[in-house]
């Protein structure tokens, strides 16, 4: 927050977002909720499930008086609710911001809109100073139980999942989980990212564990925050809904 300050002082614009690609909305609160929701308990999404915690609790408010905090301090561009991603982006490519809190893909995008953008990566903390990693699974590997060739099926796996294949795989093209398994990027932002999956916990986004109804009402709720409305009681209403379809989610 410190450094949001320096750069406001400075009249640089913090944070430039493009809010009005809904979507966009979850890349930006995923970075603060990750931390946030999963810092001190990794298994804060299955104990809402299994009643031990709620999402009205610390967790989710936690998250969204964070996230606040940004946007009522006037850290994201004015017009976040007015521009799409693309415009966004092309705002941080220019200059006219110090930020831009999005997926893993946006080095990648950046190297085709321009060369030699000097980017860089780092983790947003919790208020404690927990630190946790967002990650998602790119591929997925299955053999067919009716093949008549199981034990080559099963030899061939096994070779793709060797850390020199995993590697090859992974140049300039995929990020790793693994702690044995060190992909080479070009771009040095991508660096950092892998660096830092292998030095935090990781763990799914928040969220894939809550009834899609929750997730729309989270995204209106952010709306509602950017537009200067506050929190409010914004998380009490996401625990209500998450009751209503809680059969709906699937652990």
């Amino acid at each position: 927050m410190s450094l949001n300050e320096k750069l406001k002082a400075q009249k640089i614009t913090p944070i430039v977002e493009g809010f009005k690609d809904i979507w966009t909305l979850q890349a930006a609160y995923i970075p603060i909720a990750i931390s946030t929701y999963f810092g001190t308990n990794p298994n804060f999404e299955r104990d809402v499930y299994d009643g031990k915690a709620s999402v009205n609790g610390p967790e989710v408010t936690g998250a969204l008086t964070q996230f606040a905090e940004l946007a009522d301090k006037g850290y994201f561009n004015k017009n976040s609710l007015s521009i799409g991603n693309d415009q966004a982006l092309q705002d941080f490519i220019d200059g006219k911001a110090a930020m831009h809190m999005m997926g893993s893909w946006t080095p990648g995008v950046i190297d085709g809109k321009t060369q030699n953008f000097p980017l860089g990566f780092f983790i947003i903390p919790a208020k404690d100073g927990n630190t946790v990693m967002s990650a998602g699974t790119d591929k997925g590997l299955s053999i067919n139980a009716a093949t008549e060739h199981p034990e080559e099926a099963i030899a061939l796996v096994q070779l793709m999942l060797e850390p020199d294949m995993l590697e090859l795989y992974g140049k300039d093209n995929a990020l790793s989980a693994f702690n044995d398994v060190n992909p080479v990027f070009a771009n040095p932002a991508m660096s950092e990212i892998q660096a830092a999956l292998q030095a935090h916990p990781g763990h799914r986004n928040p969220g894939d564990y809550f009834p899609p109804s929750v997730q729309d009402a989270l995204n209106t709720a952010l709306t509602k925050i950017l537009a200067g409305g506050g929190v409010g009681d914004s998380a009490a209403e996401l625990a209500k809904l998450y009751e209503k379809d809680k059969s709906k989610v699937n652990f």
